[in-house]
């Protein structure tokens, strides 16, 4: 893994993001979560960015009630 951001497009224009391996699952051996907390920022359509990502905790064994949205009000 690399330190230097990779690029995606997205409808703002590029954003910059980093792939992270976050607790790897080892059968033989129980690593504590070092998620704690998760805000989504603020956009459009909020609460199912909140789902999204409580989905994506979820199927990668992490508590997806750590999940919240952003209290920033989104001006698009």
């Amino acid at each position: 893994m690399t330190n230097a951001p990779q690029f995606r497009s997205g409808a703002t224009g590029l954003i910059p993001y980093r792939d992270l391996i976050v607790n790897l699952r080892n059968d033989d051996n129980y690593t504590p979560h070092t998620i704690t907390s998760l805000i989504v920022g603020p956009g459009p359509n909020q609460d199912l960015r909140v789902e999204a990502a409580q989905r994506l905790l979820t199927v990668n064994g992490h508590d997806p009630t750590i999940v919240t949205p952003s209290k920033t009000p989104y001006k698009g």
